[in-house]
């Protein structure tokens, strides 16, 4: 993270697990920041180094009920039900199943950590409930496929990777969560029939961080793409900075 970079040492001796030889040191500055220049010592190590540093600014603990994932996961129709965890000393919020997030608590500043949204929610339109969240994961319940599966659950110590395909006749529709300390970034990649509009609301998290206020802030996205695609770059650009769609 940038907040450790610090100021240029008059005298260091090299961490553990290192090769003997020079560093390469990055000095690194913000143009609209006022704190000056930080610096970091980049080092080869020889497989013994502990890259974290001592620190973890994330934890993603992904966990499937049925088990383990290879031997249990259903990938040809679910539900296939969890009960995952994103944790950060800013914010936490929990998955049942792969498009289903059910929590979102909000550690910062004066928050009361109450869980915010009921869900984090996906229609096609408003008044059109035939494609949900609920949908995407279920299959046969809800009388469309529900082929999927995951591409990616990695927690490191900057950030958390949670990434899935599958969503009913959109098979390789995938989306992805790059969870960071203070925020999150969503971005979708439609592969399937032409979608005129798209509606998903939940909570919103900003490159500054939590947008501050009452412990209940939403965004709403609700986009014509065929019919004004320069109206969503303009709207994304103004409010929705983590939240990308692609189509293919």
């Amino acid at each position: 993270m940038s907040k450790d970079a610090g100021g240029m040492p008059a005298d260091f001796s090299e961490p553990a697990g290192v090769t003997t030889g020079p560093a390469v040191r990055i000095m690194i500055s913000d143009p609209l920041g006022k704190k000056g220049c930080g610096c970091v010592y980049l080092f080869r190590q020889d497989g013994t180094l502990d890259q974290s540093a001592g620190k973890q600014y994330v934890k993603y603990d992904f966990k499937l009920l049925s088990g383990d994932y290879k031997t249990t996961y259903k990938t040809g129709g679910g539900p296939n039900e969890e009960d995952s965890t994103v944790t950060t000393p800013y914010y936490s919020c929990h998955f049942s199943d792969r498009w289903i997030r059910d929590e979102i608590h909000v550690m910062k500043g004066n928050s009361s950590g109450v869980d915010i949204p009921d869900r984090h929610k996906e229609l096609f339109k408003p008044g059109v409930p035939t494609r949900t969240e609920d949908t995407f994961c279920e299959g046969a319940a809800t009388g469309f496929p529900a082929e999927g599966c995951f591409t990616a659950n990695i927690s490191g110590p900057v950030r958390a990777i949670r990434s899935y395909m599958g969503a009913n006749s959109g098979f390789i529709t995938q989306r992805e969560h790059i969870f960071y300390e203070d925020r999150e970034d969503i971005n979708t990649y439609l592969k399937f029939l032409n979608i005129k509009r798209l509606l998903s609301f939940g909570k919103c998290i900003c490159r500054q961080g939590f947008i501050r206020g009452a412990a209940a802030a939403f965004f709403l996205l609700i986009a014509d793409f065929l019919a004004d695609a320069k109206a969503y770059a303009l709207l994304r650009s103004l409010f929705f900075r983590s939240f990308n769609i692609f189509f293919f």
